[in-house]
């Protein structure tokens, strides 16, 4: 009778430590899947940055495009003016005061195609910053999703181990009700 009742104690103390091990487990499942939720809600938001700052680059290139086609409509005009000039001058030589204004009109324009050009390289700037902060985000994007996969088998790991100590304990629980 001793040894049964002893052998039931030992049998009742293992079960006892091995359910509070697999409480443990749990939580750590629970944790390493409130993770893996953090960083693909993480990844999520960082896919829709690098989406956003694409749109940046993408209506930037547009900008300049535009701003380029400006510039050539304006170097254009400049030529026909510089026509006008010569047109002018051969045919009446007290045409002055149109060639001075002709000749403002393509300092003017000549001042616009600068700014246009500075416009430009800020814009470049703007875009090489943009894409630079793209190729971070991708990064960090890439080292979450690696951080996912990690805790994915981790997660995995666990929920196995949990079950053969879950089969385990129950095989421990038919042996005590078989004592």
């Amino acid at each position: 009778m001793n040894k049964k009742l002893t052998l039931l104690t030992t049998i009742m103390l293992i079960s006892v430590s091995l359910t509070g091990c697999t409480g443990e487990d749990e939580d750590k499942i629970d944790q390493l899947e409130i993770n893996i939720q953090d960083n693909q809600f993480m990844m999520n938001e960082l896919n829709l940055t690098v989406e956003g700052l694409q749109g940046n680059v993408d209506q930037l290139n547009l900008t300049i495009v535009e701003l380029e086609a400006e510039i050539v409509t304006h170097l254009l005009r400049i030529s026909e003016y510089e026509s006008s000039i010569t047109s002018l001058n051969n045919q009446n030589k007290t045409n002055t005061g149109l060639i001075n204004q002709l000749s403002l009109n393509i300092t003017n324009l000549e001042l616009i195609i600068t700014e246009l050009g500075v416009q430009i390289i800020s814009l470049q700037d703007a875009k090489t910053v943009l894409e630079v902060q793209i190729g971070i985000l991708e990064n960090a994007k890439s080292e979450l999703e690696n951080q996912v996969s990690s805790l994915s088998s981790t997660n995995q790991n666990l929920n196995t181990e949990n079950q053969n100590l879950n089969t385990e304990n129950q095989n421990l629980n038919t042996e005590n009700q078989n004592l």
